[in-house]
């Protein structure tokens, strides 16, 4: 996912992944049967929210920084005071 991280949508997320990869660079995506690469037009992060995080870290340590959540949390939306 595109890295906004100032986006409610991110905080969002965040606060419920155990850890996530900020990713160094940009990833490369091509179309299906097309040699050409394109680069994402932003910096990536990549969350997880299962339950095998050493495993994750593992694999993703390779291509970025992680970060551990230190206490998912429920999300709770608050509407704005009228």
């Amino acid at each position: 996912m595109n890295a906004e991280t100032d986006t409610e949508w991110f905080h969002r997320v965040v606060r419920e992944c155990s850890v996530y990869c900020l990713v160094v660079g940009r990833l490369k995506f091509r179309h299906r049967g097309q040699a050409a690469i394109r680069p994402a037009s932003q910096g990536q992060v990549v969350f997880y929210l299962g339950r095998k995080p050493d495993k994750f870290m593992r694999v993703f340590s390779e291509i970025g920084a992680l970060a551990v959540t230190v206490s998912p949390t429920p999300v709770v939306v608050m509407e704005a005071a009228e």
